[in-house]
């Protein structure tokens, strides 16, 4: 596509040939190759009534450079842990995580592997109030528990409560062993959780955030004490523990349908 400056270029070319050059268009070219003339959109009377968002982010919108912006549409928001966005650049829809939606660099990286699309530079400021109109009108999507954080360390909790290291007797808490009393409580050590936790290559709660999340299960009441326990060789000792509703007791049976027809193998 050719440029206004190139179209003048060109109509100079054929006015010398044609020897009909008015002097006029001498002046006017030297002020096409002085500078480069653009939108006025800072001066009056447009300045009053231009609305630079939202002129961003139209088809043909005009960016601080002077280029034609691509068209930047909604953001869907993925309420996982991390969260996920889905950005429509130039009607295509582009995947990003929080680091790449905040900067610029990594945005653009972003547009150019998955779409090969070139998004122009625009100021720090601009950018964070385009960031701030998306994130009040995206769309925001709900995701199953265990797409969170917290639900991945309720699976881990309920797995370390269940799984086949359960202690028999009390005193095998020493040893890091979830173990389950009767009144329907399971104690641990925080060692223990942690490093069951530690061996499955979750770290994304520190054992204070761990406690919190304990709390959760316990309706947001302190789930630690000291416990007695006697162990092997006849001594007492006390050590710390923590404890949640035992996760046996929370399971649903589900009813089993008799059918007539069964085939024996």
């Amino acid at each position: 596509m050719t440029t206004g400056k190139q179209r003048w270029k060109h109509l100079t070319r054929l006015c010398v040939l044609h020897r009909s050059m008015p002097k006029k268009f001498w002046h006017y070219r030297k002020d096409l190759e002085k500078k480069e003339y653009f939108y006025t959109c800072e001066q009056e009377p447009f300045k009053s009534f231009c609305d630079k968002e939202l002129c961003l982010s139209t088809k043909y919108g005009v960016g601080d450079a002077g280029a034609e912006s691509l068209e930047i549409g909604s953001l869907q928001i993925i309420l996982s842990e991390p969260r996920l966005y889905f950005l429509t650049v130039a009607g295509k829809r582009i995947q990003l995580n929080t680091e790449q939606l905040q900067n610029q660099s990594l945005f653009q990286r972003a547009c150019m592997e998955q779409e090969q699309l070139v998004p122009p530079t625009i100021r720090p400021a601009k950018w964070q109030q385009l960031l701030q109109k998306l994130y009040s009108e995206g769309v925001k999507s709900e995701v199953p528990e265990e797409l969170t954080v917290f639900g991945e360390f309720k699976a881990l909790l309920r797995q370390f409560c269940t799984s086949r290291i359960r202690a028999l007797h009390p005193e095998e808490m020493l040893q890091g062993k979830p173990w389950t009393d009767n009144q329907g409580y399971t104690s641990f050590t925080i060692a223990g959780l942690m490093e069951f936790l530690f061996n499955r290559r979750f770290t994304a709660y520190t054992r204070a955030q761990v406690q919190e999340q304990l709390k959760r299960f316990n309706d947001n009441h302190e789930c630690h004490g000291h416990k007695n326990i006697n162990k092997e060789d006849g001594s007492r000792t006390t050590v710390r523990v923590w404890w949640v509703p035992s996760f046996e007791n929370n399971e649903m049976d589900l009813p089993v349908q008799e059918i007539d027809n069964d085939i024996p193998f």
